[in-house]
């Protein structure tokens, strides 16, 4: 088992990390290639929309295929979307590379899950995807001040070229590590089920609003918006920025952690309350972080990283909740709603405050409005769950 988590956890943690990169270099790609706002946040988000994309034919492919064949061969076109990007001299360049790591990485998690729901007992799912969620954070924590320090010393090119080298070690890492054996034949029936039924198993239907603007929201906001936020709205300077996303993502890891120790505790009522209040806290932390503009206001950053992993519960106990058969197409279909969630959002954020800078008024008035927005929408979405759990409609009802 050490080898096969490792195995995965390297790939995760560079999926993490290409994720959360733009965080950091947005301002040099936004200097050298003179983007506006619209335009750095629809290039962070091609990697959130092949990412979306890829979850609908992933989870078929990784019930036929296994993971050992599926995520090496991705793996490698995220290298090469490491490479284009690297060499890119114009917009649409860059946007074809990160949409090629976006689809590259797109079952680093996904492969990793459904291994797991097929090799393991179901009372360990919850914290082998705490684990992987502490590589993946770890990724994200190498994407802020240590990336900083290479462009500083080289240049942003030069931190996706080495990126490019690190895939292509870690898609061999995964061929040689993995177990050979093809996945468990999927009787008849669970061949029938199609995506659609997926989607209406009620474990994850009831799930579906705060997968969008919970821990979608939070994605688009930990892998974009919170670096220029600090820097344009409270007036941050791009190192201090680059520490505080340092925190941020601490933090966050060290949320995973415990998590992962408390998960396992809990039964379906307790992580209902803690899920529905997560994502309230979530809320009217969006809403604090609106109105108060402030330095010290980085420290609700922090806060909503906490915030976010009680949305992470839902994925694992959505993955439980599906037949072993059908595990592939059960984690894509929660993924592809958090993904297309970060990618709409991320890419929303962006267009708002070009629209506002056309008018005249500040980014930060523009970004405060989106925040509130999606603090409303994360609030209905909680009512949305505590509607379908009231109903008795719980994680296991399928």
């Amino acid at each position: 088992m050490p080898l096969v988590f490792a195995a995965f956890a390297a790939a995760y943690f560079m999926s993490y990390a290409m994720r959360s990169v733009n965080a950091v270099l947005g301002q040099d790609l936004s200097t050298e290639l003179n983007l506006g706002p619209q335009a750095l946040g629809l290039l962070t988000a091609a990697y959130l929309l092949t990412f979306a994309v890829m979850q609908l034919p992933l989870g078929v492919l990784l019930d036929k295929y296994g993971a050992r064949r599926v995520e090496t061969a991705l793996l490698l076109v995220a290298a090469l979307g490491c490479g284009v990007f690297a060499i890119a001299d114009s917009v649409g360049i860059l946007f074809l590379g990160r949409a090629l790591i976006g689809a590259g990485v797109s079952a680093c998690l996904m492969g990793a899950l459904t291994s797991y729901r097929l090799w393991y007992p179901a009372a360990m799912q919850g914290r082998l995807m705490s684990w992987m969620l502490v590589a993946g954070i770890s990724g994200s924590l190498t994407a802020t001040m240590p990336v900083r320090f290479l462009a500083d010393q080289s240049s942003w090119r030069m931190v996706f070229a080495a990126s490019a080298a690190i895939f292509i070690a870690c898609a061999i890492g995964l061929w040689f590590t993995l177990p050979k054996a093809a996945p468990e034949k999927a009787p008849d029936s669970a061949k029938k089920i199609s995506l659609l039924q997926v989607f209406k198993r009620q474990a994850l239907f009831a799930t579906i609003p705060a997968a969008f603007v919970g821990q979608g929201g939070f994605l688009a906001l930990q892998t974009l918006w919170a670096g220029p936020w600090m820097v344009q709205v409270l007036g941050i300077s791009a190192d201090r920025a680059a520490f505080y996303l340092l925190v941020m993502n601490l933090v966050l890891l060290l949320s995973y952690l415990l998590l992962g120790v408390m998960a396992p505790r809990m039964d379906v009522d307790k992580q209902r309350r803690f899920i529905l209040t997560a994502l309230l806290t979530m809320s009217l932390t969006l809403v604090i972080a609106a109105v108060w503009r402030e330095p010290a206001a980085w420290i609700l950053w922090p806060l909503l990283a906490i915030c976010s992993t009680g949305t992470m519960i839902l994925q694992s106990r959505v993955s439980v909740s599906m037949p072993r058969e059908i595990a592939g197409r059960g984690n894509t279909a929660y993924n592809f709603v958090q993904f297309s969630g970060a990618f709409v959002i991320q890419w929303a954020f962006g267009a708002v405050a070009q629209l506002a800078l056309a008018r005249g008024y500040a980014t930060g008035t523009a970004l405060g409005v989106g925040l509130a927005t999606l603090a409303v929408l994360q609030c209905l979405a909680a009512w949305w769950m505590w509607h379908h759990w009231r109903a008795g409609k719980d994680f296991d009802a399928d």
